[in-house]
């Protein structure tokens, strides 16, 4: 009986050491994409210009193009840098939020706007640029919403240590 005792006791601890190592690279293959080994991608150093239109009253349209807004993405000191230029936005915001993430293979950059305490109507062309910290390298599918509404069309974005790319940012 203390033989046979043995015996499990020593098949437990030999289970445990081989499957041990197995479960634990495993779970790191399963690691979402966007995500590095320093921690969950978060953005940095943001900044948001004044309104570019020195008469910003014009009623909102999907159909007027004429801020020609665009992203660019650029790589720097292990960060992906974003300049997005003349990206329309309420023309009388009180504050702008932001926040990103990741699912699969895209990055959500959601802009959350606080509007004001009265009826507003209005877009107004921004430049806003920030850096993503902790992000992998890798292919993805990039998503601009604003208050959690995507407004314009996908990105492709191959981010390496020498990304340097500008796009249009086309509105859905």
């Amino acid at each position: 009986m203390v033989k046979l005792l043995k015996y499990k006791t020593l098949s437990v601890v030999l289970t445990t050491a081989l499957f041990f190592p197995i479960m634990v690279f495993l779970s790191g293959c399963n690691e979402k994409m966007g995500t590095s080994t320093s921690g969950i991608i978060e953005i940095k150093n943001f900044q948001k210009s004044e309104c570019l239109n020195k008469t910003p009253n014009a009623p909102v349209s999907n159909d007027d193009n004429s801020f020609d807004a665009e992203i660019t993405f650029m790589s720097q000191n292990s960060l992906l840098h974003i300049d997005l230029n003349n990206i329309r936005l309420s023309c009388c915001m009180e504050k702008i939020d932001y926040e990103v993430s990741t699912k699969e293979e895209n990055i959500i950059i959601n802009l959350i706007i606080t509007p004001p305490n009265m009826s507003c109507n209005c877009d107004c062309p921004y430049n806003l640029n920030f850096d993503i910290a902790n992000l992998a390298f890798g292919s993805y599918v990039v998503k601009i919403q604003v208050d959690g509404q995507q407004l314009y069309d996908d990105i492709s974005l191959i981010y390496d240590s020498n990304t340097n790319q500008t796009n249009p940012l086309i509105m859905n």
